[in-house]
């Protein structure tokens, strides 16, 4: 395996850091269902998180768009994260707001871009740096 290009390593750092805005935004998202859904809040706290949840749908949504305009293969992709669309809805059906939490699932991908660079730091030609 070779190293990675420099254009590569910054492509990976800034899949990573877009990785972990998206998960905030998920964690934020997963407290505004909570509290909707287990406590009674108030008609002016509940009008501020509708507010918040709109303007995370927007930027999920934007981020959807972006990464699907620049991607290689557009039918790959739709096929790869369709889920991540229906989870940036801002519904207030319990039953659809179950589809935020697939934003989560981010965090898993995210993991994974985390190790990849760890590891390719981490090597040396064909040898592993252990």
């Amino acid at each position: 395996m070779s190293p990675l290009t420099f254009e590569e390593h910054r492509h990976s750092f800034l899949a990573i850091i877009d990785d972990m805005a998206m998960m905030m935004l998920s964690f934020v998202r997963a407290i505004i269902l909570i509290v909707e859904l287990f406590f009674a809040p108030s008609p002016a706290l509940r009008e501020a998180l509708i507010a918040l949840d709109l303007f995370i749908a927007f930027i999920f949504t934007l981020e959807f768009v972006i990464r699907f305009t620049i991607s290689k293969s557009r039918p790959l992709f739709m096929k790869t994260y369709w889920w991540e669309l229906l989870a940036a809805i801002p519904l207030s059906s319990e039953f659809i707001q179950a589809f935020r939490l697939l934003r989560l699932a981010r965090f898993v991908r995210l993991i994974l871009h985390v190790r990849a660079l760890w590891r390719e730091s981490h090597t040396v030609g064909m040898y592993r740096i252990t």
